[in-house]
C-alpha cells in the first residue's frame, strides 16, 4: 500500500511513523506495537549459523555485528524462562527438518506451558532420530568423501586419443541415425566409469540426474577434494567441450577432403567421356558414367551430412544430449 509498510510480525500495513529507527537510520521491520507486545519474548529470523549452546546464543545477542536478520531478544535480564526458551530455539535451529519442531513451535507460542520436564522430554526425542532421518541426513557427497579418499582428480580429456579409433564416415552415419550422442557417451563412460573392483579411481559420480548435478574429484587451492558440480559445468569444460571441438575439426577436415575428392572424380569423368575406348564402346561408357555418378552421390551425401552436423545449433544440441546421458550414469554404489 502506498506510504505504508507491512509489519513482518503482524502482517498489517502501517504508516512509517509507527516504526522505530535503528542506530544506522534504517527502520525496524516490526511495528512499534509488535515490539511492545514482544516484551520478554524471543524472535528467530533465519539465523545465519547453528547455535551450539546457550553461551554461544548469548554471545550472538551481545555481538555488535548482529542485525535484525539474526536473533533478536528484548534487552531485559535473561531469567530461567529465557534459558528454557533458548534451549527450545536451539533445538529448532540445529534440527530444521526434525518432526518434533511442530511441538517446539507450539510451546514457543504458548510459553506458559514451558517447564523443565517438557524441555527435557523434547531433548530426548531430538537426540534419538528415526532410522529414516539418519539415512536422509547422509548426503551422497558425504558418502563418497568417507568411502573414496585416495581417488585421483579429474583431468581434461585427451580428445585426440578419444577419437583415435573413430572414422569420420562412421560418425556421420551415427549422427544421421540419431545415435551419435549415445556412442560418444559410451566412450566417455568407458574412460571414466570404473568397474566395481576399481571404484577408487572413479573421479565422477552423479548427485542429481534431473538437475544434471555431479560430484567430481577436483583440485582446489592445492587440495584434492570431492566437489559438487551443479549443472555439470566442470563436466562440460573438461570433457564435453574438448570432445565436440575435436569432433568439429575431424568432420570439417573430412568435408574438405571429400569436396576435393569429388572435384577430382568429376574431372576424370569429363576426360574419360572423350576417350577413344568409350567412344567405340557405348556400354562401357554407360557403365563408367553410372559408377562415377554413384561415387559422386555418396560423396555429396557425406558433404551434406557434415554441413548439417557442423551447424552451431546442432552442435549445441549434441552437447546437451551427451550431458543428459552422462547424468544417467556414474552411479554411487
Amino acid at each position: 500500500m502506498p506510504g505504508k509498510i507491512k509489519c513482518s510480525r503482524c502482517k498489517v500495513y502501517r504508516p512509517r511513523k509507527n516504526y522505530s529507527r535503528k542506530n544506522d537510520g534504517s527502520l525496524y521491520k516490526r511495528c512499534n506495537m509488535c515490539i511492545e507486545n514482544e516484551d520478554n519474548s524471543i524472535e528467530i529470523l533465519n539465523p545465519p549459523h547453528k547455535i551450539e549452546n546457550e553461551d554461544n546464543f548469548i554471545e550472538i545477542l551481545n555481538s555488535p555485528h548482529k542485525n535484525e536478520n539474526e536473533i533478536l531478544i528484548s534487552p531485559q535480564k535473561i531469567d530461567n524462562t529465557h534459558i528454557l526458551i533458548l534451549k527450545l530455539t536451539t533445538l529448532m535451529i540445529n534440527n530444521p527438518t526434525n518432526p518434533n519442531n511442530i511441538k517446539v513451535q507450539y510451546l514457543l507460542e504458548n510459553p506458559q506451558l514451558i517447564n523443565e520436564q517438557s524441555i527435557n522430554s523434547l531433548i530426548l526425542k531430538y537426540n534419538t532420530p528415526s532410522p529414516l532421518q539418519e539415512i536422509k541426513n547422509i548426503t551422497k557427497i558425504d558418502k563418497i568423501r568417507g568411502k573414496y579418499k585416495t581417488t585421483p582428480p579429474l583431468e581434461k580429456i585427451d580428445s585426440i586419443d578419444f577419437f583415435s579409433n573413430e572414422q569420420p564416415r562412421n560418425l556421420l552415419a551415427l549422427n544421421m541415425a540419431g545415435d551419435l550422442h549415445t556412442h560418444l557417451t559410451k566412450l566417455i563412460f568407458n574412460k571414466y566409469e570404473m568397474t566395481k573392483n576399481n571404484k577408487d579411481n572413479q573421479c565422477i559420480y552423479v548427485a542429481d540426474s534431473s538437475r544434471k548435478n555431479f560430484i567430481v574429484r577436483w583440485i582446489e587451492e592445492g587440495y584434492n577434494i570431492w566437489k559438487e558440480d551443479k549443472g555439470g559445468i566442470i563436466i562440460k569444460d573438461f570433457i564435453i567441450e574438448p570432445i565436440i571441438e575435436h569432433f568439429e575439426k575431424i568432420i570439417s577436415d573430412y568435408m574438405i577432403e571429400t569436396i576435393n575428392k569429388k572435384e577430382i572424380i568429376r574431372k576424370k569423368k569429363s576426360q574419360s567421356i572423350s576417350h577413344d575406348k568409350y567412344i567405340q564402346d557405348k556400354n562401357s561408357l554407360l557403365n563408367m558414367i553410372t559408377e562415377t555418378n554413384m561415387k559422386l552421390d555418396v560423396l555429396e551425401y557425406d558433404i551434406r551430412s557434415a554441413t548439417n552436423i557442423l551447424q552451431s545449433h546442432n552442435l549445441t544440441e549434441l552437447k546437451n544430449k551427451i550431458l543428459n546421458h552422462l547424468a544417467n550414469g556414474f552411479y554411487i554404489d
